[in-house]
């Protein structure tokens, strides 16, 4: 095959491979992996809760930010605001249990599919995609830093 020509094969195969990754991924819950981030940090907190501003402090954003952040996680279910039975004024987030127990459920099952595929591919080919994602996150790491 002629460079150019694989080039296009591979541009189409991987348009196509995320296509397909993206579609599998939508649920009806619409979370982005930067909120699932943010979700999984009140999460390791102690006692699996935060303050606002501890959030604003820690993402290096505004009160107000966090705030309207939380507002809207508290919309979705995902969070739930906290009183302390000490001081009425502190409010603590903490991550909605029923939101937790389907996150974990969603990571066995993506969990499952990894496990499938990879044995779908068999050792040698599953030895290959691991040194290829490996070799392509360190030329994506280096681009970054040439930036």
């Amino acid at each position: 095959m002629e460079p150019q020509a694989a080039k296009g094969t591979i541009i189409e195969i991987m348009i196509k491979m995320f296509r397909l990754v993206k579609e599998s991924m939508i649920d009806g819950s619409h979370i982005k992996p930067r909120q699932i981030a943010i979700l999984h940090h009140i999460y390791s907190c102690p006692h699996h809760r935060e303050t606002i501003s501890n959030l604003a402090r820690d993402y290096q954003i505004t009160d107000a930010a966090a705030s309207q952040m939380v507002t809207y996680f508290e919309k979705q279910g995902w969070v739930n605001k906290v009183r302390t039975e000490f001081d009425r004024r502190v409010v603590y987030v903490e991550v909605n249990k029923d939101f937790m127990d389907e996150m974990k459920e969603k990571f066995s099952d993506m969990m499952d599919d990894v496990n499938r595929y990879l044995t779908y591919l068999g050792p040698k080919d599953a030895n290959a995609l691991e040194r290829i994602l490996n070799k392509t996150i360190a030329y994506m790491e280096e681009k970054e830093e040439s930036v």
